[in-house]
């Protein structure tokens, strides 16, 4: 399925809910005719296996074992001990002379 079909029926479900909110509102003050709804032809419908065909990809890294923890958290401490290194390497040097 293209975006541009996405979007329009995107756009052709929003309008269609505002419609059904709407009515509700407006059901009070006026009777809304058959003319004025959305006509939504079910079985004109794409397939579900073809709309959740394109899973979306995610980064996904499992740490059950504690040495992955272990392993994540240093990495991570050297990152940010070398960007504070970088940035105040100056003011480090004169704290330790």
């Amino acid at each position: 399925m293209s975006n541009e079909e996405k979007e329009d029926q995107t756009a052709k479900l929003q309008q269609l809910f505002l419609e059904v909110n709407n009515h509700e509102i407006d059901e009070k003050k006026e009777k809304v005719t058959e003319e004025d709804l959305i006509e939504v032809d079910v079985l004109n419908l794409h397939p579900r296996s073809e709309v959740h065909s394109a899973t979306n990809i995610r980064f996904h890294i499992d740490f059950k074992r504690p040495i992955w923890r272990f392993i994540a958290i240093i990495v991570l401490l050297v990152i940010i001990g070398c960007i504070v290194y970088f940035f105040f390497d100056e003011q480090i040097m004169e704290l330790f002379i």
